[in-house]
């Protein structure tokens, strides 16, 4: 029991530690995930009150459809421009070594395939030349 106890001693002293040097967030009103956040109450109206939101009605399905296919391409579009800028030349680098490895192994591999099949074409083709061979030469008597 004692080792039992040392231990969570051990964990509790540990994630207070986590805690202290955590950093902050650096907008109070942005979660991190390892914050806990209350959930709206069920009877609450899930959508955020909108300066005039009383005279504008909601969207029609075909909006909505629109409004998701812009908002994914243009997340999709910032997400590909700041992958490029990360990664860059370095990824091409090693894409460039990847491919060529890929393609050196490929072109072994057949070369072992062809070497193989050339093997096997000659001989078969020995055998029945040996086959013709013997069928053309009389027997002894």
């Amino acid at each position: 029991m004692s080792d039992s106890g040392e231990l969570m001693k051990k964990a509790d002293a540990l994630l207070e530690r986590y805690r202290r040097a955590r950093a902050p967030s650096p907008d109070p009103a942005i979660p991190v995930l390892t914050e806990v956040v209350e959930a709206a109450p069920p009877h609450a109206d899930p959508t955020p009150a909108v300066a005039g939101a009383g005279t504008r009605t909601a969207l029609s399905e075909k909006e909505l459809d629109q409004l998701a296919a812009r908002l994914r391409e243009q997340v999709r579009a910032a997400v590909d421009a700041q992958l490029r800028a990360a990664l860059g030349a370095p990824f091409e680098q090693r894409l460039e070594t990847y491919v060529r490895a890929a393609l050196d192994a490929v072109a072994a591999q057949m070369r072992n395939d062809l070497e193989a099949l050339v093997h096997q074409a000659v001989a078969e083709a020995t055998q029945r030349a040996a086959a013709e061979l013997r069928q053309s030469i009389p027997p002894r008597a």
